[in-house]
């Protein structure tokens, strides 16, 4: 069962709404894992100086203006601590990112099987979508992803629209002697004298006989 133009647009908007929300949160979960990447390298650098000091070294941390001593187990526990809990959070957000991605690539393939459907329709729908996009100069990173790809499956459809409607042309040069119409009528003489036929084959399917 086909479905109705307006059921289409439908359909892609829901399909554009998942793509930019997937692409958006997907660039969101990897500045957050590059972040506490950062974190963790810090807190390894921090965590080698630490093992490099003689232990009878006192150690400080900040506490707001103030610096405290803390003892160098704790000091050297919490920060192993912050780091085990870092390295968890990134690979929470790395899986996070997986799923993102998949989701939006999900939605890129959806986008793709529409603009092989009908030509003229997925077209129509492509605009509408390319629409409903904010303005160029108010357009997300997401947002000019999904307008060049929109572009890009517009110019494929109206592509096969042409030449869904292109007619082919065969042309015969006018010095061909190898033609159907005139081996036919090299026969005419001699199926007309063995009485098979009384007029010219060529003048019954509409060739004139003198081609």
């Amino acid at each position: 069962m086909s479905l109705s133009d307006d059921t289409l647009r439908k359909i892609l908007v829901q399909i554009q709404t998942t793509a930019i929300q997937s692409q958006r949160a997907f660039q969101v979960t990897q500045q957050q894992a590059s972040a506490k990447d950062r974190e963790r390298r810090i807190l390894q650098l921090t965590i080698d100086e630490i093992n490099q000091i003689e232990e009878d070294v006192n150690l400080y941390k900040g506490v707001g203006k103030m610096f405290m001593h803390v003892p160098r187990k704790t000091m050297e526990a919490e920060l192993k601590s912050q780091e085990k809990e870092l390295s968890d959070d990134i690979s929470g957000l790395a899986k996070k990112s997986k799923y993102l991605e998949k989701q939006f690539n999900d939605a890129q393939a959806q986008l793709r099987d529409i603009s092989l459907g009908s030509y003229d329709r997925s077209a129509n729908a492509f605009k509408t979508a390319l629409s409903c996009l904010p303005t160029t100069s108010e357009l997300s990173d997401a947002d000019k992803t999904l307008k060049a790809q929109y572009e890009d499956y517009l110019k494929d459809a109206e592509a096969n629209m042409r030449r869904e409607f292109k007619v082919d042309h065969v042309t015969i040069p006018n010095d061909s002697g190898d033609v159907p119409w005139k081996r036919a009528m090299a026969m005419d003489p001699i199926l007309i004298a063995e009485g098979k036929i009384q007029h010219s084959v060529c003048s019954k399917i509409g060739f004139p006989s003198h081609v």
